[in-house]
């Protein structure tokens, strides 16, 4: 039987005519983004994540949800909700138990502790979510640091899935050349120092990002030590993921000049240093070509 397609508009505008100012998605992500943003510094105090404590605050209003509805409260795939209910359970702030009428189903309970948690978070949501609006908060695609977002495409359920792995400024984002496009675990940034714009003048870090684990280490350079982009060099061809070196230059104010850095991939602590006698001018990428 034949199908009658819907009849379509004959125009609709662009997003250029509509702006991104006007558009309301752009401006809820923007929002959303801020907001996680200017909570995670002071959870990291704490040792809690983004998605723990999105977690702990839909359980304080609806305890003993089934876990698939978890997820869709939290906005957290269920992957990563899996990882983030291991560590809380691990930390004692929440527990899981069988349904009582379907033992296939899993129900999540805030415990006593974790309620306290929340309790000592929430002020910190709190005076964000008062900021959230404010217009020299919510800023466009000029005036916001960039931050990791990782994009899961799934041709066979023709969607795009887009999670948020870390709201620091950080750029130049790698992973060992030899799982690119494929299922890996770690990848490393470099990141900006909270008071600057640039790596060069108030110095940066190196972060490494367990994607399975969902933690993040990191290696300071210091004050007045700017990182360029670091890259993976692996100790063999048949070496595990992490198993090697990190190299990558940083220019030293003091001196007036660049270092050669290896890090362990591992443990991020120094394998060696090259002191160059000048300064290698700042490039947007770094690649490793064995000999």
């Amino acid at each position: 039987m034949d199908q009658k397609l819907p009849d379509r508009p004959g125009h609709i505008a662009t997003l250029g005519q509509i702006g991104l100012q006007q558009f309301a998605p752009y401006l809820m992500n923007r929002i959303m983004g801020r907001y996680n943003a200017t909570l995670r510094e002071d959870l990291r105090k704490h040792d809690l994540t983004t998605a723990q404590v999105r977690t702990l605050a839909v359980l304080s209003v609806s305890d003993g949800l089934p876990i698939s509805a978890l997820a869709v409260y939290t906005v957290i795939e269920q992957s990563t909700l899996s990882r983030t209910l291991d560590a809380l359970e691990a930390q004692g702030l929440v527990r899981r138990e069988l349904g009582e009428t379907d033992s296939r189903v899993r129900k999540v309970f805030l415990t006593d502790e974790g309620r306290a948690e929340f309790a000592r978070a929430w002020p910190w949501m709190h005076a964000s979510f008062e900021r959230m609006f404010d217009a020299d908060v919510v800023l466009g695609p000029d005036g916001a640091a960039p931050r990791l977002d990782r994009w899961t495409v799934d041709p066979s359920a023709g969607k795009v899935v887009e999670e948020t792995i870390d709201d620091r400024p950080q750029e130049f984002p790698r992973v060992d050349e030899r799982v690119v496009g494929q299922r890996h675990r770690y990848g490393y940034t470099v990141r900006f120092d909270a008071g600057s714009e640039n790596f060069e003048f108030n110095g940066g870090s190196l972060l490494r990002h367990d994607l399975v684990a969902d933690t993040t280490d990191v290696h300071d350079f210091g004050a007045g030590r700017g990182p360029s982009e670091f890259v993976m060099v692996p100790s063999s061809p048949e070496a595990g993921e992490d198993d090697g070196v990190l190299m990558g230059f940083v220019y030293d104010a003091q001196r007036d000049a660049s270092d050669l850095v290896l890090l362990d991939a591992q443990r991020l602590e120094p394998v060696a240093e090259v002191h160059l006698p000048v300064r290698v001018p700042y490039g947007f990428h770094g690649n490793w070509v064995p000999a």
